[in-house]
């Protein structure tokens, strides 16, 4: 409750967060699948591993798009 609070007075945009979590989640799911169903099973641990050295710099730039920060901007 009081996190809630909390967002909505830094001016949350509500759900765009989990809308931007979900997108990148179900975009690996329909990628290794897609690769599984077409026999290249081979290159998804190197994918995950890609992802895990570039996923904790893509969170920090969505942070800060996402709070409009002025450093985002320029």
């Amino acid at each position: 409750m009081a996190r809630a609070r909390l967002a909505r007075s830094r001016g949350s945009r509500g759900g765009q967060p989990d809308a931007f979590g979900a997108v990148f989640a179900l975009s690996g799911w329909a990628l290794t699948f897609g690769l599984w169903r077409g026999g290249f099973l081979h290159p998804v641990p190197p994918l995950a591993t890609g992802f895990m050295i570039v996923g904790p710099i893509l969170a920090v730039a969505f942070y800060e798009v996402g709070c409009g920060s002025p450093r985002a901007s320029g």
